[in-house]
């Protein structure tokens, strides 16, 4: 049986919208729960060092795609205090955690497969409290799936970030002023973005 994810409409429109980015971009006080780990604010986890986040959600093809690249960006500083590396995620808790244990049926844990993701250790922070809406339907032996996202949750974050973009990847420096936000993946040549963001990191640590 074929099975194809889509999102729903309401989500297409809630990434149409506008969100203002002419004032000086801080480290927003984005709150949630670390997968595997406790409630906590962005703001206090990156006080006084260099913080890179990057934005993404389940369904996302892009973000799926990047994730390996910032998994090896991760491994190179997750060892390093003065920097802080953080996923946010725009799903709930339960929702992170099927999409990295489910079994192979269920259908987050099979888009974490389809992937190849298997390895991938970053830090997430699950930063919206309602879970999806799965809904299937089922026309010739394929079945599709509608993915339907909290909008309002969804919308208070991309107020935060300043961005109604997925996946959009930030960094700041250690006063928590943003930097960069131009880290754009390409699946054909990888390595660019990772080489970018670390030299954007390495710059700051020497500084």
């Amino acid at each position: 049986m074929k099975v194809a994810i889509y999102l729903n409409f309401i989500t297409l429109l809630f990434l149409s919208t506008s969100c203002n980015t002419n004032s000086v971009s801080q480290v927003p006080a984005i709150k949630g729960k670390l997968y595997n780990g406790d409630s906590t604010n962005l703001k206090d986890l990156s006080k006084n060092k260099i913080t890179l986040i990057n934005s993404w959600f389940i369904g996302c093809n892009p973000c799926m795609l990047e994730m390996p690249s910032l998994n090896k960006v991760y491994n190179k500083y997750k060892n390093n205090n003065k920097v802080c590396f953080l996923t946010i995620a725009a799903n709930s808790y339960e929702d992170i955690d099927q999409f990295f244990t489910g079994d192979s049926l269920n259908i987050y844990h099979n888009l974490y497969l389809s992937y190849g993701l298997d390895g991938i250790n970053l830090p997430v922070l699950c930063a919206v409290s309602k879970s999806n809406v799965i809904k299937e339907k089922t026309h010739n032996n394929k079945t599709s799936i509608s993915l339907s996202p909290s909008v309002k949750e969804m919308a208070q974050l991309s107020k935060l970030l300043k961005s109604n973009a997925y996946p959009t990847t930030i960094l700041y420096n250690k006063n928590g002023i943003e930097v960069d936000r131009s880290f754009s993946f390409n699946k054909e040549n990888p390595q660019e973005f990772i080489s970018k963001i670390e030299h954007k990191i390495d710059s700051l640590l020497n500084n």
